[in-house]
């Protein structure tokens, strides 16, 4: 999960200093051509403040969708921490279940003919009991199992819409690489960097 984070940020820090990239190349064309009219310079100035105007929509649009992201990630963690919780009841009740199926089974290989009718009636009465015990923990076992097989599904699904959320924005990422590499690499016309 800190590695998402890492993508996020390395994508808004990038954004960030693309856009610092762009208003200095813009910056750069009023400062060198000292000697063109007042009229270029305002367009100049539009088209910068363009830009900024679009590169904070841009950074708006990032932060909801790194704010989205962590959402999921909360989602996902949450998920992932209560099927840990119902593979462990799980694990807990199987244990269970084998301890009292091996006590009916030591309670049912006893020779009681020795026994009073007493004695006889209690053990009948304890293998009884455990057996309805059996019964109870192992409807609670198919149950536990039920929400692990749902659960999981349910976590393998937002696993999959967390990496879709990832990888659409790590794309905005590669778009505006090439975005600016493009812009970088056009000459300069007389009224400034080229119009996107």
């Amino acid at each position: 999960m800190p590695q998402i984070n890492k993508r996020v940020v390395a994508a808004l820090l990038f954004m960030t200093l693309t856009a610092v990239a762009t208003l200095a190349q813009s910056t750069s064309t009023i400062t060198e051509g000292k000697d063109k009219n007042l009229t270029d310079v305002i367009a100049e100035l539009r088209l910068t403040r363009q830009v900024i105007q679009q590169l904070q929509s841009e950074l708006k649009q990032l932060q909801v969708v790194a704010i989205r992201i962590r959402l999921q990630q909360d989602v996902v963690t949450n998920k992932e921490v209560r099927l840990d919780s119902l593979k462990s009841e799980v694990q807990v009740t199987e244990d269970g279940l084998t301890q009292i199926r091996d006590r009916v089974r030591k309670l049912e290989s006893n020779d009681l003919s020795a026994s009073d009718e007493t004695e006889q009636q209690r053990v009948r009465a304890e293998v009884d009991d455990a057996k309805k015990e059996i019964e109870r923990e192992q409807l609670k076992l198919d149950t536990l199992r039920s929400q692990v097989f749902q659960l999981t599904t349910e976590l393998q699904a937002e696993k999959t819409h967390l990496a879709e959320m990832i990888a659409a924005l790590e794309a905005i990422g590669a778009d505006r690489i090439s975005e600016r590499s493009e812009n970088q690499l056009k000459p300069c016309g007389p009224n400034g960097p080229p119009k996107r």
